[in-house]
Parts: structure tokens; sequence; C-alpha cells
């Protein structure tokens, strides 16, 4: 086996950087539950064997590592590259499963792009099968490099300029955190150590065609760089993405402090969401400000902030009048209307008003950080996600640390002999005798909305929230709910 060291000659050991990486993750004690994408490749190869080494080392610095491989299907020898992974994870003493997906080749967008897509949607349905919440991947610096270099061709603002994070928060359905620890090594010390360690590898070959813009990038421009200018291009590539980051970081909290001072109407039901907000509010800003706040309010109805391009910006900045349309992708929008002699901007997905208005509002409703839904008679419920907890629970708020959440996060209403383990009670009681001891009126039990995952309800707004909510650290993440009460 490959020992495990702290360091050896002048470089970080994988395994080293891999422990060092899940103990910022994960809090001394806590069960460690997690997956690793492994494609086959040397990168994911190394941080398999990374793994392997933790492992063999002291299983508690791993714990339970799944190792995913999705078959994308697109070569004719992704068959054996499965088989390969199958048998590294087997000889890792790792459990395994593989992924296949189907990908329409002749349909709209790129086939690259729609590979990504069905790549992520099929590793975080097998998380969810198996109930982890953190994904590792092994891009590497010379990946971040790319991204920068493949984001300016593409006119990208400032959040692209920053590269890929090491850690991001992913919401489909549920939440979970894809991880990078092996952003600051470069390809080079990777492919380095898979040789010293006698590594097996798969090649993709279809990394070679410079058909696609990305592997233009990698094997032509980034290599001829250094003809061009002293030292590594790829270190000042990624200095330069973590200098913009900062900036970025700046500019989002400036975004975020206007966005509390808008009056933001907010419409959401089971098939169409809407933020609307008055444009000349947000004109006089720096555009670099104008343009995060505008990405939020994005993400928040999510449909992604990285809908918002430059170009569209520009255009939705712009407008002088009332009545226009601007179409952002398929079924999403921004339009502009004219109310108490102010220019609104409202960002609309899914169906039009009068489509979303022909049926009633129907549960339940997915929640997700950045959510703020209007609920009848009670407010407006906000849902965000904060790193470190402030208040476990109050009258009007509620908080849940991420890892208690099962399955799906949603607003619904109580089912009939449904139980809940109130906060700071041992037993379980029917959600109808908490309602009627907080006197809540007969007709009004059942058409009152609460929040609730795969495993039961977690909270009834204004009423109590489930022991599983006790916050027992301070280290997060955590969704902190809110109602918000008109006043």
């Amino acid at each position: 086996m490959n020992e495990y060291p702290a360091k050896h000659p002048g470089k970080v050991h994988p395994a080293a950087l891999l422990a060092q990486f899940l103990g910022s993750v994960f809090v001394p004690g806590e069960k460690r539950e997690l997956a690793i994408a492994v494609s086959g490749g040397v990168d994911s190869m190394v941080l398999l064997d990374a793994a392997r080494v933790l492992q063999e080392y002291d299983g508690r610095l791993v714990g339970e590592c799944w190792v995913f491989h999705v078959d994308h299907g697109l070569r004719a020898n992704s068959p054996e590259d499965a088989a390969f992974v199958a048998r590294a994870a087997q000889d890792a003493s790792l459990p395994c499963e593989l992924l296949p997906v189907a990908i329409d080749r002749d349909g709209p967008g790129s086939l690259e792009e729609k590979a990504r897509v069905a790549r992520y949607q099929a590793l975080f349905l097998a998380m969810k099968k198996h109930g982890l919440k953190h994904l590792l991947t092994a891009q590497h610096q010379d990946d971040l490099a790319e991204t920068v270099m493949l984001q300016h061709l593409r006119g990208s603002d400032l959040l692209g300029l920053g590269g890929m994070p090491a850690k991001r928060f992913i919401v489909q359905n549920e939440i979970c955190q894809v991880h990078r620890p092996f952003l600051k090594i470069p390809s080079s010390q990777l492919k380095s150590y898979a040789k010293k360690n006698q590594l097996s590898w798969r090649e993709d070959h279809s990394n070679d065609e410079l058909k696609h813009r990305r592997n233009l990038i990698r094997n032509v421009i980034l290599p001829m760089l250094p003809s061009l200018a002293d030292g590594s291009q790829t270190e000042r590539l990624t200095d330069m993405a973590k200098r913009v980051k900062s900036v970025n970081q700046t500019i989002v909290k400036m975004a975020i402090a206007v966005e509390q001072t808008l009056p933001i109407q907010r419409r959401r039901n089971s098939t169409s969401k809407k933020r609307a907000f008055p444009i000349d509010a947000i004109t006089p800003l720096p555009a670099e400000v104008s343009f995060h706040l505008i990405a939020r309010q994005l993400d928040a109805l999510g449909a992604s902030g990285h809908a918002l391009t430059p170009n569209l910006f520009a255009k939705i900045i712009t407008v002088e009048g009332a009545s226009e349309v601007i179409e952002l992708k398929r079924n999403l929008h921004a339009k502009t209307y004219e109310e108490d002699g102010q220019l609104w901007l409202s960002l609309e997905l899914g169906l039009s008003d009068a489509d979303a208005n022909s049926g009633a509002a129907s549960y339940p409703l997915p929640l997700a950080p950045g959510d703020r839904i209007e609920i009848p008679s009670l407010g407006t419920l906000e849902v965000k996600l904060l790193e470190e907890a402030n208040h476990s629970h109050g009258e009007n708020e509620q908080g849940i640390p991420l890892h208690s959440v099962v399955g799906n996060l949603v607003l619904r209403l109580p089912l009939k002999g449904e139980r809940m383990c109130p906060f700071g009670l041992k037993g379980k009681k029917l959600i109808s005798d908490i309602l009627q001891e907080a006197r809540i009126e007969k007709e009004e039990r059942w058409s009152r909305p609460l929040v609730a995952d795969d495993e039961g309800v977690l909270w009834i707004p204004l009423v109590r929230g489930s022991e599983r909510c006790r916050i027992v650290r301070p280290r997060g993440p955590f969704l902190h709910l809110r109602i918000v009460q008109p006043d």
C-alpha cells in the first residue's frame, strides 16, 4: 500500500491534501458520508487512490465513501471505462455504482453541455438514493485555468472569471455540496503521482478533438502561452481568478445590501414564479452590482443566474418603456411594466400570468435557498442558507441543520394521523393535537401549510419546530426559515 506521509519531496501528497480538505468539511466526530465521481481518467484515479490510502490508513478519515461512474454512452469503449472503474473501486474496497445515462445527440444545444447536465443529474440521483450530501470531483489547477480562459472568450462577467469554486452548493430538489480538493494541484503533479505509484487509467481520446473549444484551450492555447511570456501562465490565470473572486465577493455583498432595500414583488405557485422590482432603483448602480442583483433574482426563481449573459443584461438595463419582453431562455423572460408612475422589471419563470392564475395554487411546493413564498394569512416564508447558525428557533423562525434534511424539502399541508416530535420533547405528538394546543381553529388546521422533508414534519410555521431541527454545533451549513408578517 502507499504510505500516508504529510508530504513527499516538495509536493503535497494527494491523500494528505484530501484528509485536510475533509477535515474542513466535517467536524470532529461527525459521521463522514460522501461520494467521489470517477471517470477513469488519471485525475479521478488519483482521487480514488487518495481515498483508498486514507481508508487503509484510518477508515474514519473517509468514512462511508461511494464511487460513482457515469457512462454517457457516447463512445464505443465507454463500457470498458465503466468496467475499469468498477474493478478499481473493488480493489480499493470501496462500494461502486455505475450510472448509465442517455443523451440526445441530435437535439438542440451542445453535446458537451448536455453530457454535463446528464452527468450531474445522474450523480445527484445516486446521492439521494444513498443518503449522501457531499460529492468530490477531481478538477485541478489546469481545469481552473481552462475555465477562466473559456469564460473570458465567452465574454463572461466577473463571476465567471473567478473560475470554479472549491466548494459549491447545488440545489436539485434537495441540497448537496460539490467539493474540488485538487484545485491547487497542477495536472502534471497528479500525473507524476500516478506514474510514481504505478496507477492505471483510461485515456479519453475525444479530449484531443479540437472542435471543442475547451480542448482547443487545453491542447493549443495554454501550452503556447509560455512562449509568449515568462512564467507559468496556468498559475497566473489561477492567481488572477483568486483575485477576481475576492473582488466579486465584495460586489455580491453590495448587491445583497441593495437587494434588502428593494420593494420586490414575489409570486409563486405550482406552475410559475415571478420577481419584480423598480428598474430605476438599479440603473444608477455600477453595472457589476446591477448584474449580480438581477442574477440573484434569477437564482431565487430557480432559473440560475448563469442565464444572464452580458449581452442580455445590456438589453435589460437599457429598456426605456413598458411592455418590453426579453427572452433569456426557454420559459424565462424579463418583462417591463408601469405601476404607480414607475417602470418595473419583472423576471418570470414558467407560464404566463393568465395561465398560472387559471387554477389554484397547489401543494407541495419545493423549497430552496433564496425562496420567498407568500402564505395566505401567515405572511412571507423566507428560506436562506447560512454557514453559521444564528438562532435555533423562535416564534417566527426556525434553523435546520442541512444534514438533518432527508430527501426533498417542501411546503405542504398536514396529513391525517401525522405525528412530529416537538422541539424539547422526547415523544411524538399528532400534528392535529399540536395545532389544537396552539389554538388554531379546527377548520384551519388541515389548510395550514408546514415545512417537511421525506422523513416527516420539520416545522409548523408560527407554532413549533421538530426536535430534528436541534442545532448542536454552530458550524454550518444551515437552512434558516423565517415568516415575515405584514405590518
